[in-house]
């Protein structure tokens, strides 16, 4: 079957359509669920959002969060030493609160016990700490939503 010009412009609007939607997937995905564009949208940059948020989970209560809502976790292991032993896969399923480059953490967030900082993971990367514990998402939660709780040594950063 030939392509007739219309199926063309219906394959061409189709992958215009299609693109930004994925790549605001992958921006938001890397990022924790939060969104460069949503910060813009609200009138302020992604830097002067807090770290991190309360929300309440179902059967957890008050629990840390990123501003994209993901449940934050801290890793048993580094309670000892308060030094960074999940990496490469373990850090895969539990990617780490990253903070962006050039943002200022305050040691208190309005709303949140604990005194925040961060902890080098690398040069030029930093993971968020509270309490000099470092902080986790999960690969398999969904914004709102806790499944990791109790899993491989991790535990929900209660609120």
């Amino acid at each position: 079957m030939s392509r007739t010009p219309v199926r063309r412009l219906v394959g061409v609007c189709a992958i215009a359509a299609i693109t930004p939607l994925t790549a605001a997937a992958v921006v938001a995905a890397g990022t924790g669920g939060l969104s460069p564009a949503r910060a813009l949208a609200a009138g302020r940059p992604a830097s002067a959002r807090p770290l991190v948020i309360r929300i309440s989970v179902p059967h957890l209560g008050r629990v840390l969060a990123t501003p994209g809502r993901l449940p934050v976790y801290t890793y048993g292991p580094e309670r000892k030493d308060h030094k960074i032993h999940c990496r490469d896969s373990c850090a895969t399923a539990w990617p780490p609160v990253l903070v962006p480059a050039g943002t200022r953490v305050p040691p208190r967030i309005a709303g949140v016990t604990g005194t925040f900082g961060t902890i080098a993971r690398s040069v030029h990367v930093r993971q968020l700490t509270r309490n000099r514990l470092p902080l986790y998402t999960f690969a398999f939660d969904a914004p709102g939503h806790a499944t990791g709780n109790g899993v491989s040594g991790f535990a929900i950063a209660r609120g």
